[in-house]
Formats: C-alpha cells, sequence, structure tokens
C-alpha cells in the first residue's frame, strides 16, 4: 500500500528530526501520533501531524497541486518548561528550513502560525504548536504520485 504524498511528507520530516538526534528532544519523544501531556511526565516530546487541506487545483494538464498543513507540536512539562519547549521549536524549524523541498516532496514550504498554551496548575506544561503550509504536486488521479 502506497503513501500519500502528504504522509510521505509526514515521515521525510520525522526522519529530519530524529537523524541525528535533536539535542532538545530525543528521537523517541519525537512522534508521528498524538501525544498527550501525560505522555511527557517529565521532559519534552514532539508531535509531528497534518493539519487540513484546501482544494486540489489544477497546475498542468495531468497534475494537481495540493496544500497541507503540517503541524508540529512540542510539549514541556517540568520547571524550565516554556524554555524546553521554545528549544525544540527552535531546532526542529532549522531542521525544516534546511531542505524545504523535504527532498523534493514538495515544491515551498510556508509558515502560518504558532500557537502556545502554558499551564501551571499541577505540573508546570508548556504547549507550542507552530503550522505549515507545505505544498506539493501530485498527478491528477492520485494522492500518492
Amino acid at each position: 500500500m502506497t503513501a500519500s504524498i502528504a504522509y510521505q511528507i509526514v515521515q521525510a520530516v520525522s526522519v529530519k528530526l530524529t537523524t541525528p538526534a535533536m539535542a532538545s528532544v530525543i528521537a523517541a519523544n519525537v512522534r508521528t501520533e498524538p501525544i498527550s501531556p501525560v505522555d511527557v511526565e517529565t521532559g519534552t516530546a514532539l508531535n509531528i501531524e497534518l493539519g487540513d487541506e484546501g482544494p486540489a487545483t489544477f497546475d498542468l494538464i495531468g497534475v494537481k497541486g495540493r496544500a497541507t498543513e503540517l503541524k508540529l507540536t512540542a510539549i514541556a512539562s517540568g520547571s524550565s518548561a516554556v524554555v524546553n519547549a521554545d528549544a525544540v521549536i527552535v531546532e526542529a524549524h532549522a531542521r525544516l528550513m534546511a531542505d524545504e523541498t523535504l527532498g523534493g516532496l514538495c515544491f515551498d514550504m510556508t509558515e502560518l502560525g504558532v500557537r502556545r498554551e502554558n499551564a501551571a496548575s499541577g505540573k508546570r506544561l508548556s504547549i507550542i504548536e507552530k503550522t505549515y503550509l507545505v505544498n506539493y504536486r501530485t498527478s491528477d488521479a492520485s494522492l500518492s504520485s
């Protein structure tokens, strides 16, 4: 079974953010499945996920232009939660911008917004979600090529 280009983008981002391991988060805590604050008792984690996609456009005969949101969500807990979550996003962003085509899977990556949440009730927790718009092309009849 072939994965969609959108999911291949998530996989490529995961490799970029784990090979070599980042300094701000261990590779085992960089995930493509949803992370809950309970998954991060102490330390940091990073979730990579797809967001919304707008309608495809016809770029050329037989080719559709597509765009998907790519969300990086850093979660950190502990006494330095805000600083640690910020460090994860800064390091992840630098790695993504080093190759904005993700090895040729896409032709453009644009920064959208950042959302921050901080909580001090119970354990200290910081969540930073950074969203990108990733533009790519597929054949007219396929999501995977």
